[in-house]
């Protein structure tokens, strides 16, 4: 999206959310799960690296504002976004 920032906010939004995502699955039954996941096991994996990835890119940002915006910042950005794909694979 043209114009479209990552600001410190919308990475916690982020983040928080992926913990929701992560929580919920964690409290649910493992019959609700199978229906809809290949394997939750893969699953939680991805989005705990995704979540992960995203709380060090929000570090950068916090830590060094549009200076922490460097390759580090770009490469957890990225790890992220391929740790959520890797997550949707598994959905069903």
């Amino acid at each position: 999206m043209p114009g479209f920032q990552l600001t410190i906010p919308t990475l916690t939004d982020y983040v928080n959310t992926l913990i929701g995502v992560i929580s919920v699955l964690l409290d649910a039954k493992d019959q609700e799960v199978r229906s809809a996941l290949r394997s939750k096991v893969a699953v939680m994996k991805n989005m705990r690296e995704a979540r992960d990835a995203l709380q060090v890119a929000l570090m950068q940002l916090i830590e060094k504002g549009e200076k922490g915006k460097d390759t580090k910042y770009f490469s957890c950005l990225r790890a992220a976004c391929d740790r959520l794909g890797e997550a949707l694979s598994y959905w069903q």
